[in-house]
């Protein structure tokens, strides 16, 4: 599912997929990330209200969220943020998701968004 991985420093992980279809709408996917650090989802209000980037072309919600992590192993990680965009397309869905130790993440912040407004359509 993934196109690309990458890793800043040893502590953050950062990829791009790519899903055929909706892959379940922005909402769903920023709610499920939410609950990958234990918050609770928010409303379709909330989720439009959230900032954009620029992705594509596209303006796509991006999800900021910070709490604690829980990994594939059920280890707990406290103060972990995730930075995420769904990116709807004409028949699939883009997703960038940037997680790791809060300090860690907040320095790559500006990077994550230089990547989500570097990426192109390989199609064209």
């Amino acid at each position: 599912m993934r196109e690309v991985t990458f890793q800043a420093g040893t502590e953050v992980e950062c990829y791009v997929s790519i899903l055929r279809g909706a892959a379940g709408g922005v909402e769903a996917n920023a709610n499920r990330w939410r609950n990958q650090v234990g918050l609770a989802p928010l409303d379709a209000a909330a989720i439009a209200a959230l900032k954009t980037v620029a992705v594509l072309g596209r303006e796509a919600q991006i999800l900021d969220a910070t709490g604690t992590y829980t990994d594939m192993e059920g280890q707990k990680h406290e103060n972990s943020t995730l930075l995420g965009v769904v990116c709807e397309l004409e028949d699939s869905t883009l997703f960038v998701k940037m997680l790791g130790p809060s300090a860690a993440v907040s320095a790559e912040r500006e990077r994550f968004l230089a990547l989500c407004a570097s990426l192109k359509d390989a199609s064209k």
